[in-house]
């Protein structure tokens, strides 16, 4: 059902698009009920299955459902979670895992180290119980007196990557583990040195950013907006449907709590996603406004390069106690449940860097009174030059950014963009939130810092699928890892495009959260390609 590609991640690049307003509304429900268009459909769920036996450890018992119908035309989408659980008591008692960590020390959460590691100021237990020192032992540290600290870039290294284009929320590995090395890594963009974790088996940082720029034009926006689904997907040769709001993650569990200080990476933080759906409805906004146009941008830039290790990696400690709490049985919404808090895969290797996408709203009516007339010539005269006068310090009003026929860019950029809508992926939440606060306030006045600060935490790479992860020395390892590998399989299932209504005419179907939505070709409109468009000059 799914084939795995290498992720190919570009250096610093820009596509360009033009969204006019007539072209992106097929894509959400109109104010009014269009003439020939279907019924609303909202969206339909199986019926409960039994109750599942009761799991001796977690001493829950579980059920599940399935989408039967996605919403369509306007109905209500699927949001509902698939799962449920129930306190019981149990028939038996439960097997506990035997710990045998022979001459090496065992840790209080229940991992073995080598005893060379005790009392090094190194965290290698993970819950500092191999830093309780003897009265009279100096601690040794691995670097000695040197303070060097684990760059962003390490923390986030083997992200996880959800086939759906979700962001996941955790990062499975302990990338703060080191087994008493200190391998440090130099920098040249911050000209520091970085302590490399013992996971990954490589990481070189670039000696500079490339922020080199490439633009292509779209003449219909469909085919953009359909490219944009296309590249969210077709990674892993999955249909036309995304997922970028999670619903089987369980929020307050025990494991959360524990692991809330650990979220560092790109995928720790459910802000970052709950940015995208308020820029979606941002530019809904403007849907309906007739004197508006959409340019979307979209760019990159690659910090380092990395590589995992592949043998013996050492696993976050919130990570195995979520292993352990999935019942030996299969139980759908729970496996989902741990697909969508750490990813259907994992990176192995390849890029880090960071990646955004702006909307820029234009006026139309200033661009016609600036006498730009064809948007080939705008994306020349304007965006091109625009990101060519970005200076030093990314001043966009710059002395040289002049056009031939006489009036300055940096004043006309003030008339012409009413609001700039960021869709910032990646990133930790604090430099994500920086930039697009930065995109969507201040556009005007840009800063590539804000640009490499963000960018220093998103990871594109060849990834592995996250059973693979699962430690075979684990109780009940195998059963865990078949019933993770169906479960990956039927998470794609159950958010197939198939559970939707066919759209009129040749149209293709696109689900986003559980919404199935039509992309018309170019001679048929409305919210199910019912409608024959005129042909020009009627």
């Amino acid at each position: 059902l799914y084939k795995f590609q290498t992720f190919l991640f570009s250096s610093f690049f820009a596509n360009v698009s033009i969204l006019t307003l007539s072209s992106v509304l097929f894509f959400f429900t109109p104010p009014a009920r269009e003439v020939g268009a279907p019924a609303p459909i909202d969206c339909q769920l199986s019926k409960w299955s039994d109750w599942s036996e009761c799991d001796p450890c977690t001493k829950l018992k579980y059920r599940s459902r399935s989408f039967v119908k996605f919403g369509q035309y306007g109905g209500a989408s699927c949001s509902s979670s698939l799962g449920e659980n129930q306190q019981c008591k149990p028939a038996g008692p439960c097997e506990q895992e035997r710990i045998d960590c022979g001459n090496d020390f065992e840790c209080e959460s229940g991992r073995c180290i080598k005893t060379r590691l005790l009392c090094n100021n190194d965290n290698d237990c993970g819950d500092n119980s191999d830093e309780l020192c003897e009265d009279d032992q100096e601690p040794k540290p691995p670097c000695r007196n040197l303070n060097i600290d684990i760059s962003e870039l390490g923390r986030t290294a083997g992200d996880g990557v959800n086939i759906l284009g979700m962001q996941a929320r955790r990062n499975p590995f302990d990338n703060e583990y080191f087994h008493g090395i200190c391998d440090k890594v130099w920098d040249g963009n911050s000209r520091q040195h970085f302590r490399k974790p013992y996971n990954l088996a490589s990481l070189v940082y670039q000696t500079r950013a490339d922020k080199t720029f490439a633009s292509d034009t779209f003449e219909d926006s469909k085919e953009v907006l359909t490219k944009i689904f296309q590249e969210t997907t077709n990674n892993f040769e999955a249909s036309l449907s995304v997922k970028f709001t999670p619903t089987e993650a369980k929020e307050g569990e025990k494991s959360e709590k524990k692991g809330a200080g650990k979220d560092l990476s790109i995928s720790g933080n459910l802000g970052i996603n709950q940015s995208k759906n308020e820029s979606l409805h941002s530019l809904k906004s403007f849907l309906y406004q007739t004197n508006k146009t959409f340019f979307k941008v979209t760019g990159s830039v690659q910090l380092a390069t990395f590589q995992m290790r592949t043998r013996n990696p050492v696993l976050s400690q919130i990570f195995l106690e979520d292993l352990q709490s999935l019942p030996p049985f299969y139980e759908k919404a729970d496996y989902f449940s741990l697909l969508e808090m750490y990813g259907t895969h994992y990176a192995v290797s390849g890029s880090l860097g960071g990646k955004y996408e702006l909307v820029y709203v234009l006026d139309s009516d200033v661009m016609k009174a600036k006498g730009i007339l064809a948007f080939r010539f705008l994306m020349k005269t304007f965006l091109i030059k625009l990101f060519r006068c970005i200076d030093a310090k990314a001043q966009i009003k710059n002395d040289k950014c002049t056009t031939r026929n006489g009036y300055n860019h940096g004043e006309y950029i003030s008339d012409l963009i009413q609001e700039v809508i960021p869709f910032v992926e990646g990133g930790t939440l604090v430099p994500a939130t920086a930039l697009g606060e930065k995109l969507a306030k201040d556009y005007k006045d840009l800063d590539v810092d804000n640009y490499v600060r963000w960018a220093a935490t998103i990871v594109d790479a060849p990834s592995s699928p996250i059973y693979t992860l699962i430690p075979p020395e684990m109780k009940d390892s195998y059963t865990k890892r078949k019933n993770l590998e169906r479960a990956t399989e039927e998470y794609i299932e159950e958010h197939s495009t198939c559970k939707c209504q066919p759209c009129q005419n040749g149209g293709t179907i696109i689900v986003l959260d559980g919404e199935c939505l039509c992309k018309c070709s170019i001679e048929y409109s409305g919210i199910a390609c019912q409608i024959v468009k005129p042909f020009k000059g009627e």
